[in-house]
């Protein structure tokens, strides 16, 4: 028994000793002294270090990432990079959809009491069992709640004059992040007792995750950076491929877990992402094209005075072709201006071979008919006399070089897209990469030198008949706009060949972009400020509107619920774990239809009003105190006090008259019973009944018959 004791004992004081390590760690830790502090956190980071852990056997990043890593970081495995989904993001439709979302969500930043209004509150977290809301009303804790909410909308511990983002600042930015780049950051500042004392909102298309996360490289990792805590850096901020360095200490910007607020929300299991996210932009990327190029296809009418394919026939056949000559020259002035016009000494493909444009009208000025190469086919083409235009000179990396008006157009990579444009000369730069011919196949150059000439030269233009309006000139792709030509004959009639390419087969066309568009982002276009008729007339209004409400349910509940989960996990818990934010007025239109399932429910009978009471004020129903006034729990009520003992009680209680029973009505014509007791009726019966012709003649009839004697 006394070695069970002993034992005994012992355990009590391995207990004992536990919590005096675990106070004197804590003591350390928020100590005012420095030496304390690190020894305290060096002591748990290397408990950290020695606890095995049990690292997942598969592959959760790109296998072949580190044949070609070289900047410590994951490479994102995206069709385009960061810098291009911020520019298509700017893009007007795109931009609208991001604006729209962002400013509905801002509309819920405020804090409210009230949880049928927009706002949030902040609430004691529930058990996953508890089916009551919890009711704040201690004084603590409602001093806790608005510790929190001014620690949210300032920003943090911060004075007004601090750089800092408030709460509106930061969800803005890093919801504009989100659905751009599908990822978010924001730098989480604390004080040396490792408290959250402020958070500020970084571009995320900065933030790359570093190697540290994967198994392979845990290693060299623990060779380049120091643990905190048994964690490894796990995020770097890089600018142009290299890990940027502070200013002030020189060393690599990395961040620890709790360092940095980084979320994604469109995560995968797939390897080949590589750790990242894939955004709405992304996927949209071919629609977003085909919109801009439906614009500024649209928009070239304007711009650079595009003409509608077609021709004009003079059908007079006797006229002077003098004037008809003057007639084409003063046309190709007023519709052809000087676009796409090059030098004589520029060369084009023909199926005879190579021919300089110049030497084409050393006999005489006519317009010349030639098949051309237009970088896939020989096409047939015409080449003419344009006039004098100002002479300007682009020439190549690779030694190409042409002379040409200041607005011929060039088809270049965009900087923005990556993808093939068409560019005027004026508008290109040195180092934008342009489109070449390469024996046969398109190549790419990139521009070395630009010269604008004040000299005015005597220029040619060649025009294709085909849709792609495109030829090769001196080894580059160059453009031109669709000319009209003109038959012999004064009588001017136009001949339109392009009918079936109509405005309403554009705005159809414009219209599905839109609707793809809105629908990645699962927002009705409506909310933008679209308005298709043939939503209208399928929909109507009140179609309109359920499809706002749908939008908002599917678009701008998801992000609301992400936004309150980040909120609560990186901010609000961080003061205090056992507090979360809630969005509130999210779900009214649910509630609403939850109302009238209910109503429905009791008018049918299937429930009781005072099981839904419960439900609905968290407590019984009392009859004293609480009154329900839905007409068909009144009525059930009147009818279950309707000549019921519960009636007869109330009136005894109002009158204060003891119930005695029903008096009977032929007490007050004496004792007898009448005919049916055996004798004969009282007097007082028998003046009453010979008062009544019917009964009087009834007595008699009885009395001669049946005879009945007293």
């Amino acid at each position: 028994m006394s070695n069970y004791n002993d034992v005994k004992r012992v355990d009590e004081d391995i207990a004992k000793l536990a919590i005096e390590k675990n106070l004197l760690l804590e003591r350390q830790l928020q100590s005012s002294d420095p030496n304390d502090i690190f020894k305290a956190q060096s002591y748990l980071s290397e408990l950290e270090k020695n606890k095995k852990k049990k690292d997942i056997r598969s592959f959760l990043f790109d296998p072949f990432d580190a044949y070609y890593t070289t900047g410590g970081y994951k490479q994102q495995r995206k069709r385009v990079s960061f810098d291009v989904l911020k520019k298509v993001g700017d893009t007007p439709v795109v931009g609208s959809i991001i604006n729209t979302r962002v400013f509905q969500i801002q509309n819920f930043l405020r804090f409210t009491d009230n949880e049928k209004e927009e706002g949030y509150i902040i609430q004691k977290k529930r058990s996953l069992f508890d089916k009551k809301k919890s009711k704040v009303t201690e004084k603590e804790v409602q001093k806790k709640i608005e510790y929190i909410v001014n620690f949210l909308e300032n920003g943090g511990l911060k004075s007004k004059w601090d750089i800092n983002d408030d709460l509106h600042d930061f969800v803005r930015k890093t919801m504009r992040d989100s659905l751009t780049y599908d990822q978010l950051a924001a730098e989480c500042e604390r004080n040396r007792r490792f408290e959250l004392i402020g958070f500020t909102a970084i571009d995320a298309s900065t933030i790359r995750i570093l190697e540290t996360v994967d198994l392979r490289f845990r290693q060299q990792s623990e060779q380049k950076y120091k643990e905190q805590f048994g964690h490894l850096p796990r995020y770097a901020q890089v600018y142009q491929s290299n890990v940027m360095h502070n200013p002030t200490t020189k060393e690599e910007i990395v961040y620890y877990p709790w360092e940095l607020i980084y979320a994604q929300r469109n995560k995968s299991t797939a390897i080949d992402k590589n750790g990242y996210g894939t955004s709405e932009v992304e996927i949209l990327l071919d629609i977003i094209t085909w919109s801009l190029w439906g614009m500024q296809y649209n928009g070239n009418f304007f711009k650079q005075g595009s003409n509608p394919k077609g021709f004009i026939n003079l059908k007079d056949g006797g006229v002077n072709m003098d004037v008809v000559n003057d007639f084409r020259q003063t046309w190709r002035q007023m519709i052809a201006g000087v676009n796409n016009c090059v030098h004589g000494d520029t060369d084009i493909i023909t199926v005879d071979g190579l021919v300089t444009v110049g030497d084409l009208f050393k006999e005489d000025q006519k317009d010349k008919f030639l098949k051309i190469w237009d970088g896939e086919e020989f096409v047939d083409g015409r080449v003419y006399v344009s006039g004098k235009k100002q002479l300007n000179i682009l020439k190549t990396n690779s030694g190409l070089e042409i002379k040409t008006s200041p607005i011929h157009k060039f088809k270049i990579i965009d900087d923005v897209t990556g993808l093939p444009v068409w560019k005027e000369r004026k508008d290109i730069k040195v180092g934008d990469v342009v489109i070449i011919d390469n024996n046969g196949t398109y190549g790419r150059d990139v521009v070395k030198e630009l010269i604008e000439s004040e000299e005015f030269v005597d220029m040619y233009d060649v025009e294709m008949y085909n849709e792609r309006h495109q030829f090769i000139a001196n080894g580059l792709l160059i453009s031109n706009s669709h000319k009209i030509p003109v038959f012999s004959g004064i009588d001017l009639e136009w001949v339109d060949l392009q009918s079936k390419n109509t405005d309403m087969e554009f705005q159809q066309w414009m219209e599905f972009l839109i609707v793809m568009l809105c629908s990645v982002y699962t927002i009705d276009p409506s909310e933008l400020g679209y308005q298709f008729q043939k939503a209208a007339k399928i929909f109507g209004q009140e179609g309109q509107k359920e499809r706002i409400q749908h939008s908002k349910k599917k678009g701008l509940k998801p992000l609301l619920i992400f936004l309150e989960k980040l909120l609560t996990k990186w901010i609000v818990s961080e003061i205090d774990e056992d507090y979360e934010l809630k969005f509130t007025g999210i779900d009214n239109e649910d509630e609403m239809q939850a109302i009238e399932m209910v109503s429905k429910k009791l008018t049918a009978g299937v429930v009781s009003f005072e099981s839904e009471f419960e439900k609905a004020m968290d407590r019984p129903y009392d009859p004293k105190t609480d009154t329900i006034l839905n007409p068909t729990f009144l009525q059930a009520q009147q009818m279950k006090q309707y000549g019921g003992q519960d009636s007869n009680a109330a009136v005894d209680e109002m009158t204060g008259e003891e119930d005695k029973g029903a008096q009977n009505p032929f007490e007050e014509y004496g004792a007898e019973t009448p005919i049916s007791g055996g004798g004969r009726p009282s007097q007082n019966v028998m003046k009453s009944l010979k008062s009544d012709p019917i009964l009087s003649q009834a007595m008699k009839y009885i009395d001669e018959n049946l005879n009945i004697k007293d």
